[in-house]
């Protein structure tokens, strides 16, 4: 497991597109500066900047599916958590594909069948 503080020397890079407030959280935990080199719109483009060599990115666990062979998700700490929820309407029956949607959310993000509510991986991850 990596502290942020073991990060200070690398170049930080973000995504303005949904994560930051939880790594401004991770920041405010560690007691280290938030301080971005580089900040970018969208996922691919961050993953892409990691990729060249031009710094690292603190991501969620639900991002591994997009990380190229030649870059790792490490475990990051302090850690933040979220819940998520899936929500469907309360008139008729969900689609089916929700039902397909729940099931692989739980295989994904808790550990696979069976496993307990928030056993599962970490939500925050270096990609370096």
């Amino acid at each position: 497991m990596i502290h942020l503080r073991d990060l200070a020397d690398d170049q930080l890079l973000t995504s303005t597109s949904g994560c930051e407030r939880r790594i401004h959280a991770i920041h405010r935990l560690a007691r280290v500066p938030f301080a971005p080199a580089h900040r970018v719109r969208d996922l691919p483009t961050l993953i892409n900047m990691v990729q060249a060599g031009l710094g690292v990115a603190i991501l969620s666990e639900v991002a591994r599916p997009l990380v190229p062979d030649g870059l790792v998700l490490l475990p990051l700490t302090p850690q933040v958590t979220r819940r998520l929820v899936l929500s469907g309407p309360s008139t008729r029956p969900c689609h089916t594909a929700l039902g397909a949607l729940a099931a692989s959310a739980v295989d994904h993000l808790v550990g696979g069948p069976g496993c307990r509510a928030g056993s599962g991986p970490r939500n925050a991850a270096t990609v370096r």
